[in-house]
């Protein structure tokens, strides 16, 4: 019983963290957590010391649980990883993938353009929290296809993890995807699947790295402008300080 609620502590916060309900540097409260779930704070304090093991939370002394905040190197180093791996996959499930796995990553290629065409004509092009939900889910449904598809469990698993981590220290932000982001997922699922179908090898691997990359390049800028608006509001805090303490001089 005890197990069971740590699992459904740890996934529940960990959703909270892919959908970007909890960001990095954000502090966690275990009685808050505990509340929603209608649990005691037992099971949610687990589930966070599985997190601190695992690298996505840490302690911070006199001050509680925060999501941690990987720096712009760390960040990096995750989408590299993801692109060695899911490189080897695609070129892999180009030679394996199942007439079945095959209709499935066709239609969560199709969901994902569904996602891009109600973008469109909404007029706005700003994503909704439900559209977002259904983005990651139908991203995810897709890259863990083909790494389904290579029947080799230890890339799936490492892949996967990897992948989840991107997801929270990246862009989990609301803000960051619009119709251009969308498409443009759209599009690289597109030139994978198309070599994947013809069962080209390379072509997958090519395209795929490239596919990765480009999210690496996204979620970099994000971090970067992420960590500038710290910055100046930390300077803005400062220079409040230094001016209220020079008029009462």
């Amino acid at each position: 019983m005890a197990g069971a609620m740590k699992k459904e502590a740890y996934q529940f916060i960990l959703q909270k963290m892919v959908r970007g309900e909890l960001l990095p540097g954000m502090q966690i409260s275990e009685l808050s957590i505990a509340a929603e779930l209608g649990v005691s704070r037992s099971p949610v304090r687990d589930a966070l010391s599985q997190m601190v093991s695992e690298g996505m939370v840490e302690r911070v002394p006199r001050y509680g649980t925060v999501i941690k905040q990987y720096s712009a190197q760390e960040l990096a180093n995750l989408y590299d990883l993801r692109v060695a791996l899911e490189s080897y996959a695609a070129a892999q499930a180009a030679q394996k993938i199942t007439p079945e796995m095959l209709e499935r990553l066709e239609e969560a290629c199709e969901r994902i353009n569904a996602i891009a065409q109600e973008l469109k004509k909404s007029g706005n092009g700003q994503i909704t929290p439900e559209m977002l939900s259904e983005m990651f889910k139908q991203d995810m449904n897709f890259h863990l296809i083909i790494l389904r598809a290579t029947g080799n469990q230890l890339l799936l698993k490492s892949a996967y993890e990897s992948r989840l981590m991107t997801r929270i220290f990246g862009t989990s932000r609301i803000e960051s995807f619009d119709l251009e982001h969308v498409a443009g997922v759209y599009r690289f699922h597109c030139e994978v699947l198309k070599a994947i179908k013809q069962g080209d090898a390379e072509m997958a691997r090519v395209t795929m790295a490239r596919h990765i990359s480009s999210g690496k390049e996204g979620a970099l800028k994000f971090v970067a402008e992420h960590q500038l608006h710290q910055e100046r509001e930390a300077f803005d805090d400062i220079a409040e300080t230094i001016i209220s303490s020079a008029g009462e001089i």
